[in-house]
């Protein structure tokens, strides 16, 4: 508790550096765009062929999934309880591009820190599961009617979409153009498809939480232990 408590605080300090490299970044045309930091807005298409949803078998630019399962733990009073247990994740790394109406630049996912809609979830396993996902991924973690529920998550940036990006311009690669990807010297990568003002407010949100929630389980463990041990 107390490390976890520890984690959430000084983690605090990496949302409020994200939220000042936003607002402190200027927008950039992508026409213009110079080498180096920069923010970019504008529509995600797909370069050549669309990503394809892991579950949900949708068309996209970008997805993450996870495959959790539930499990059913007893303590030593006869207390059962009932937890998801994470079974496997993964995201895609193919390229897109991004539109501003000045001009078309890929974008290399690779590495980003990508907040993205949740917009698929199923759960399979018991009588009542419904109809099973179409998409390619399903049937490597799929539950049955005797096993423990499994619960499928995908979150997607799909074509058309706007999109905020932090990151920086740089060749993509020996003789390939300027893409949009992960700096080399720790330089913040964010992907969004929230407006600037909403990634502020809830960046700003988000250290408040951490320092809030971090300090109350620092304090929280060793009192804790001590009521324990002691019987304070």
């Amino acid at each position: 508790m107390t490390a976890g408590g520890t984690w959430l605080f000084f983690s605090a300090f990496g949302r409020l550096k994200l939220r000042r490299a936003v607002e402190d970044t200027p927008t950039s045309k992508l026409r213009s765009l110079a080498m180096g930091k920069a923010e970019a807005k504008g529509l995600g298409l797909a370069l050549d062929a669309p990503a394809i949803g892991p579950f949900s078998g949708e068309a996209c630019l970008w997805f993450r999934w996870l495959v959790e399962e539930e499990r059913t733990s007893t303590d030593s009073k006869g207390n059962t309880s009932k937890t998801w247990v994470m079974l496997a994740k993964g995201e895609s790394l193919q390229p897109f591009q991004l539109d501003d109406g000045s001009g078309r630049m890929t974008v290399l996912p690779a590495g980003a820190e990508i907040d993205a809609p949740r917009l698929f979830s199923y759960s399979d396993g018991g009588l009542f599961s419904g109809s099973p996902p179409a998409g390619p991924l399903y049937g490597d973690y799929r539950g049955g009617m005797l096993m423990p529920r499994r619960r499928f998550t995908e979150w997607r940036l799909d074509e058309g979409l706007p999109l905020y990006i932090l990151g920086v311009a740089r060749p993509a690669g020996q003789g390939l153009p300027v893409a949009l990807g992960r700096g080399r010297a720790g330089e913040p990568f964010y992907i969004s498809h929230k407006a600037e003002g909403e990634i502020s407010q809830s960046l700003l949100w988000g250290v408040a939480a951490r320092l809030g929630f971090g300090t109350l389980l620092a304090v929280a463990g060793p009192a804790l232990a001590a009521h324990q041990f002691f019987g304070w």
